[in-house]
């Protein structure tokens, strides 16, 4: 489940003591109880409720067999103006259901609303669509636009961007800030790699040293190659 976080903020939902049936699945949802949820979303969003649609929308799209009845639900959310089901409707239409065109402006109108996850979307759509320069010096900035909404999987890739000079000015020591900002297992790797190099300033090599052998000792085998 992508982003539950990000939606209850979104949504500025608490669950009262005497909970109804819609708070009993915001807690269901935020709690990841898939089970539950799944049993409170369906009639609720039979009754044309836009929250539970798009939760309902969002759980069946974990599972390949639901995918199409996913977009369902999806769509009727996002026909309504929910921001974050346009957005999950349009990576679901691009990434999974290769329905491109439909996927593509959806992604684009969730990012006209600042649906964080949807700026990495269509940054990686430009990047990879075959313009070249301009299309990379595009993704950079949706990436950057996505690291400035606190997207972490925008975040690594706007480092990517920088740490290789794909599309925006090579900067290696703003790319390792991004990196050991991430807090997880693929900007860490990066962020020893340059801590080895002296590329963070204030650290030194002995702290990569330090940072790869937690993630070998984790089994990631990136970093004992990194050893």
């Amino acid at each position: 489940m992508r982003h539950v976080v990000l939606l209850l903020v979104l949504l500025g939902l608490a669950v009262p003591a005497a909970a109804s049936p819609r708070d009993d699945l915001v807690a269901a949802f935020g709690r990841g109880d898939r089970g539950a949820a799944l049993w409170l979303a369906k009639p609720l969003a039979e009754q044309d409720d836009m929250l539970a649609q798009y939760m309902l929308g969002t759980l069946l799209r974990d599972d390949t067999g639901t995918r199409q009845e996913a977009a369902v639900w999806l769509r009727k959310a996002a026909e309504k103006g929910h921001v974050a089901a346009q957005g999950e409707l349009g990576y679901l239409l691009f990434f999974e259901l290769k329905s491109r065109a439909e996927g593509r402006s959806w992604i684009e109108r969730a990012v006209r609303a600042n649906y964080p996850p949807s700026f990495r979307d269509l940054g990686w759509i430009l990047e990879n669509e075959g313009r070249g320069a301009e299309g990379l010096k595009e993704a950079a900035e949706y990436y950057r636009r996505g690291t400035e909404l606190n997207d972490r999987n925008a975040t690594l890739l706007y480092a990517n961007a920088l740490l290789k000079g794909r599309g925006v000015a090579k900067d290696i020591a703003a790319a390792a800030a991004l990196y050991c900002s991430l807090g997880r297992a693929s900007g860490d790797l990066q962020c020893g790699k340059l801590l080895l190099q002296g590329a963070v300033p204030g650290k030194t090599a002995s702290d990569g040293v330090v940072m790869l052998r937690r993630l070998s000792d984790q089994g990631h085998a990136d970093a004992r190659v990194a050893l």
